[in-house]
């Protein structure tokens, strides 16, 4: 059954994003899969459809839900396969420190620096809006349990 112009964008966005998520290079699925690293930038592109063997291939290697592929080729719904509502996609800005984090060429002391910064933002963002932060260790904790008691 060939499918539409639309299909093969989601098709490619399908295995892009999964490409993506799971923080690898193009080259690196290449490596994994044996898929050529051209094939792949094509099939992400829209400019090529993967062949099945190929498919289950990359679907398998990217830890995408083969169900999820089915959907996204129209031979099944989300209710049919019992699947839960897709979770939201990961900030641009996620991917790209899990990417850096992730790449064997940047040193070891270059992503400490990197997660400093990253952990003093969020502080930052913390302290100016005061939403979303874990609950820490009151002050009457870190002195001792007598100190819970001070005044009960």
């Amino acid at each position: 059954m060939p499918l539409d112009k639309a299909t093969i964008e989601a098709l490619a966005k399908h295995l892009r994003d999964g490409r993506v998520n799971a923080g690898l290079t193009q080259e690196q699925v290449a490596a994994a899969t044996g898929i050529a690293s051209r094939s792949i930038k094509r099939y992400e592109s829209a400019d090529n459809v993967p062949t099945l063997d190929a498919l289950r291939t990359l679907v398998q290697a990217l830890g995408i839900d083969p169900r999820e592929t089915l959907v996204v080729l129209g031979f099944s719904s989300r209710d049919a396969l019992d699947l839960p509502k897709p979770p939201p996609a990961p900030d641009p800005s996620v991917i790209r420190a899990n990417r850096l984090f992730s790449d064997p060429n940047i040193p070891d002391s270059a992503k400490r620096v990197l997660s400093k910064g990253i952990n003093a933002a969020i502080e930052l963002w913390f302290d100016a809006f005061g939403v979303g932060r874990a609950p820490r260790e009151a002050p009457h904790l870190a002195r001792g349990a007598e100190a819970a008691t001070d005044g009960v």
